[in-house]
């Protein structure tokens, strides 16, 4: 005597459009996340060197212009003409400040102080990525 099975093809599984999208979503987020903080990372692999800056003068650059429904907005960002030492050798040049305003108020505030000193720092490897960190006046805020 034998016995004969019956075998039946499962269904397959039934698909959560709810958790797909969730997560296809959540993959879009974070590849934005990283594109837009990629900039910030660019000395994340490398140490930084530093030095301290004298000020010459200052500059407000418009980094931005969007026009939108609500109107335009505008970005700055502060640039400082400094001098330092690089292995050595006295440096000349404009470096930007790596704060982004919105407010054309807060930048001028900032440089309100009208700051002598600034930390200059780069990438080891890219001396030229310089950026200079200008000090807070606290009392002013």
């Amino acid at each position: 005597m034998s016995q004969t099975h019956i075998h039946t093809e499962k269904a397959p599984p039934k698909r959560n459009r709810f958790a797909e999208s969730a997560a296809i979503v959540a993959a879009l987020v974070l590849f934005g996340v990283l594109l837009a903080f990629g900039v910030h990372w660019e000395g994340c692999g490398s140490e930084r060197e530093f030095a301290d800056a004298k000020i010459l003068d200052t500059r407000i650059v418009v980094t931005q212009i969007q026009e939108g429904q609500r109107g335009t907005s505008v970005g700055y960002r502060i640039e400082a003409h400094v001098n330092y030492d690089l292995y050595g050798q006295m440096q000349d040049r404009w470096v930007p400040v790596p704060e982004m305003y919105k407010d054309r108020e807060w930048v001028d505030a900032r440089l309100a102080s009208h700051p002598k000193t600034c930390e200059v720092s780069w990438p080891k490897s890219h001396p030229d990525n310089a950026r200079c960190r200008l000090p807070w006046d606290r009392s002013r805020y």
